[in-house]
């Protein structure tokens, strides 16, 4: 088998919320290598240096990996489905700077006559112990009685998470390229040290990583994660984030704050800059539009959505709501949400009628299942889309972007 490789690179400028030029360049993907099974290709991506890069696609969610030595050089695993054209949508981002988006493009499809050039299988009886498993960010001050821990360590290894007793409190498998998550009970009132390592599928468990948690007290129930909008803040009578003071974005984020349908990612910290991911936007839709949600209910509709996750009654009821589908059974709730996915989870749960409206851009086809969103948000002036006529539907929003779309949304006077 031989694998076809294509690479596009798509020319944009980032989102509208509001309008404005970038100068970070986007990434490019120099080579790939793929695993022995053809189900996994880690990418070395070409970055400015110390950037974040964000990948978007194929059959696993993807955390963010961020260029920590500082060489402009990240390898990221991204999952690969056999017989299928696979495409990722990367961006980079430093500080408040998105890139514009790179798609590449990985076609496993076979063609005639070739063969696939694949790795060497690893050798057997491997003693050799794996490092610490590489975690995504946790707040070191947190308010709630547990909180879900992500990272990324070795393709189907067991997660340990121990207590500062040496106590095992929680522990997860990861997948085949290693992305995990895992709940464990946090001490109110106390500093809460944890210590995580991993145990590769030949026993060995190498030396722990290790966090730091101060967990000052109680607040309203919450479900649980340390990547999702779970943590509020104390009343401000200014605002009541700090990184949002003379943010463009703030009016939009204290009126859904003062509705209660946005909290923040740490004390007074809402990350107006970051990526807002599939499984949080669909929590803010359903609370924006005023949809009961029971948040102890533990039905489940897709395969990546476990009965403990927090977002578990969320992703339930919109998917019974008929606000999301999934791909394949799949959810991928930590997945960054696009331009074009957010604008259908925001329309569906607002109940709108989007009519027959053709008035769109140029990038987007008619016969695109997003056309009709994008359609009504333009017409409606929740989006505007960029000085070339352009939306770029596959391009990943911001926390302060989706809190603008909801509320123009919310103008429209049209909740359930």
């Amino acid at each position: 088998m031989k694998y076809q490789l294509k690479t596009i690179l798509i020319v944009m400028s980032f989102l509208v919320l509001p309008l404005q030029a970038l100068a970070l360049s986007a990434p490019h993907v120099e080579s790939y290598t793929m695993n022995k099974a053809g189900t996994v290709a880690t990418l070395k991506v070409i970055t400015e240096k110390g950037a974040k890069i964000t990948v978007v696609g194929g059959p696993t969610d993807l955390p963010p990996v961020t260029d920590t030595e500082g060489k402009g050089v990240v390898e990221v695993q991204v999952g690969v489905v056999a017989n299928e054209k696979n495409n990722y949508s990367i961006t980079a981002q430093v500080g408040a700077e998105i890139s514009n988006a790179a798609v590449y493009v990985i076609d496993t499809v076979p063609q005639a006559g070739g063969s696939a050039n694949q790795p060497a299988p690893s050798a057997t009886g491997d003693v050799t112990p794996p490092v610490a498993p590489k975690l995504d960010s946790v707040p070191s001050l947190y308010y709630g009685d547990s909180i879900r821990i992500t990272g990324s360590s070795e393709g189907l290894a067991n997660i340990y998470v121990r207590n500062s007793d040496g106590k095992v409190i929680g522990s997860a498998q990861a997948n085949e390229i290693g992305i995990f998550g895992v709940t464990v009970p946090l001490e109110i009132r106390k500093t809460n040290r944890l210590n995580i390592s991993a145990e590769d599928t030949a026993g060995n468990e190498g030396a722990p990583g290790s966090v730091t948690i101060r967990v000052p007290g109680p607040v309203a129930p919450t479900n649980g994660s340390a990547t999702a909008e779970t943590v509020k803040s104390a009343p401000d009578t200014a605002t009541p984030f700090d990184d949002l003071r003379k943010h463009w974005a703030q009016s939009y984020v204290e009126k859904l704050y003062k509705a209660e349908v946005v909290n923040g990612k740490a004390a007074r910290q809402f990350d107006p800059n970051g990526l807002i991911t599939r499984a949080e936007l669909v929590k803010i839709a359903l609370k924006a539009f005023g949809y009961p949600i029971d948040v102890a209910q533990t039905r489940t509709s897709f395969r990546d959505v476990r009965s403990d996750d927090w977002f578990a009654p969320y992703v339930y009821l919109a998917s019974k709501e008929g606000i999301v589908s999934g791909m394949n059974g799949y959810f991928k709730p930590n997945q960054p949400v696009t331009r074009a996915a957010a604008l259908k989870i925001l329309l569906k749960a607002a109940s709108v009628n989007l009519g027959a409206g053709l008035v769109t851009f140029k990038d987007v086809p008619r016969d695109a299942w997003y056309m009709p969103y994008v359609a009504y948000a333009k017409k409606n002036f929740i989006v505007s889309g960029y000085d070339d006529d352009t939306f770029h539907p596959e391009n990943p929003i911001t926390r302060a972007e989706a809190a603008k779309m909801v509320v123009k949304t919310q103008e429209l006077k049209v909740k359930k």
